[in-house]
């Protein structure tokens, strides 16, 4: 695959990663923050259980999931965008759980309380609230998924869906050249602009708390 086509392939993988991740890591956010029971421990470890793992072995038992267990998930894009979203829902979970943190939940009980409906609370009040957190949880997202190696390698069906990590690896064995160093900085780039982007959204808003509910109303 060319150097146009990594790039592509990176870019793809990067953009669904985010579609899917940040709102089932937002989803989960809520649901994990709001549920209380005796399964709340394992299922927050479980959760949190890609982040602390180091990434060959996520990458090695994706890989034998996929040949065992699913094999009728192809190798490629299909696998690699599976194994990005497991890496990258529990970077959301968490960038978005610490922002409902510093949410009063009495806000939600207010607008419930004024005739809001459990969705328009949620949409008109909890959300807009969030959205600093989405916004740097999806930044960093697609700055992880565009930054994979390990993953993408495993999971890879073939040159057709390398990604620029893995063809910057394997060009740079071979020769170097101007074109892959260019296509490094521009990886390099797009990667610190995402990271920036998040931490300053984070900064800016992030880290406000909500207001109590008594100085709202």
């Amino acid at each position: 695959v060319s150097l146009q086509g990594a790039l592509w392939n990176s870019l793809q993988l990067g953009v669904v990663c985010v579609l899917i991740a940040v709102p089932l890591g937002t989803g989960l956010a809520i649901a994990l923050s709001r549920w209380r029971g005796r399964v709340e421990g394992p299922v927050n470890a479980i959760t949190l259980l890609p982040l602390v793992t180091p990434e060959i072995v996520v990458g090695a038992s994706l890989l034998l999931v996929f040949s065992q267990a699913f094999p009728f998930i192809p190798r490629g894009f299909p696998a690699q965008l599976i194994g990005h979203v497991t890496l990258t829902v529990t970077i959301v979970v968490v960038i978005v759980r610490g922002r409902l943190l510093l949410i009063d939940t009495s806000l939600e009980e207010a607008a419930r309380d004024l005739g809001a409906r459990q969705v328009q609370a949620f949409r008109m009040v909890l959300l807009p609230l969030l959205l600093p957190a989405i916004v740097g949880a999806a930044a960093l997202t697609f700055a992880t998924s565009l930054d994979d190696f390990v993953t993408s390698a495993f999971l890879s069906a073939g040159a057709d869906s390398e990604t620029v990590p893995m063809k910057l690896y394997s060009t740079a064995r071979a020769s170097g050249s101007p074109a892959i160093n260019a296509l490094g900085s521009i990886t390099l780039f797009a990667t610190l602009l995402m990271i920036g982007i998040a931490w300053l959204v984070m900064k800016l808003f992030g880290t406000r708390a909500a207001p109590p509910a008594s100085e709202s109303l």
